[in-house]
């Protein structure tokens, strides 16, 4: 074997008794609290990692199947000082796809592409998925993200993914949380094509099932609809069934239950039903209180 090959098996580390992995460089920083990975450990300790682990250790982490905690990847320690992404992207995935190394990926028990929850810095569930794609340009134990975040850590939950299609959406605009200004959303609701762009927007996106809103970008404005509603299409047989949607009072997956959480794709036939009632009735009232209309 060469040095080469060497210098690069050792570069992560995987712990023999709590089988996260880490860079060989973090030794030291696994050791607080636990036993290194060359140490035998005592009867009275744990011999997996607890959650707080992967949510609040100091630095790279990956227990697979579970979480990922990566340090950010600058654009401009990339070749050519460009992000490394197909010029074709566009819609959801060009603002949720997160670049890592196919090693990364491996280690974590991830096929490219695979969706998974962005968390906060004190690790706790946010209302975002992340769509992760393999480049050789990202470090191992790092990540590109799509968008700008301070946190020197990035923690990713890996959800199950299920097999089940969304094959349709009910949503409801939320006027309050959106940047189109209120004077716009009537001629938002007659477009007729509207319903077709949201859904060349959503082609191969996912959404977690305890999501309880939608956040797309029309004419770099954006926009949040809130999800009442979903039905899943069972490929294997064709059918499509109805399911109430389940969601906390904030429409975040629970930090207690996010190994229940399932990730489902967007079909590219998905119908969206938006239901434009807030808006027909404030567009009523502007025209009622309108000093024109009185005359």
């Amino acid at each position: 074997m060469s040095s080469s090959s060497k210098k690069k098996r050792h570069l992560i580390q995987k712990c023999r008794f709590c089988d996260c992995f880490f860079l060989t460089k973090d030794i030291d920083e696994h050791r607080i609290g636990r036993q290194t990975p060359n140490a035998r450990p005592t009867e009275a300790e744990q011999i997996r990692c607890d959650t707080s682990d992967f949510e609040l250790c100091r630095f790279a982490l990956i227990r697979p199947h579970f979480g990922l905690a990566l340090r950010q990847h600058n654009k401009s320690q990339t070749n050519g000082n460009e992000c490394p992404l197909p010029v074709t992207l566009c819609g959801w995935v060009r603002h949720n796809l997160a670049l890592v190394h196919p090693e990364t990926l491996n280690i974590a028990g991830l096929r490219p592409r695979s969706a998974v929850l962005f968390l906060s810095p004190n690790g706790k569930s946010t209302d975002k998925l992340l769509s992760l794609w393999p480049s050789a340009e990202v470090p191992p134990m790092r990540i590109l993200l799509p968008f700008h975040d301070d946190s020197l850590l990035v923690r990713l939950a890996i959800l199950p993914a299920s097999s089940v299609l969304i094959s349709k959406m009910f949503l409801q605009p939320n006027l309050s949380a959106s940047e189109l200004p209120l004077e716009l959303w009537p001629n938002l609701a007659q477009l007729s094509h509207f319903p077709l762009f949201i859904r060349s927007f959503f082609c191969d996106a996912f959404v977690c099932e305890h999501f309880n809103e939608l956040e797309f970008f029309y004419y770099g404005q954006r926009i949040i609809f809130r999800i009442t509603d979903m039905e899943f299409a069972n490929e294997s047989e064709g059918k499509t069934k109805g399911e109430k949607k389940k969601t906390d009072e904030k429409g975040q997956v629970a930090d207690g239950g996010r190994q229940n959480a399932k990730t489902h794709r967007i079909s590219p036939l998905c119908a969206f039903d938006i239901h434009w009632n807030e808006v027909r009735e404030n567009a009523r009232r502007e025209e009622d209180d309108d000093p024109e209309n009185l005359c």
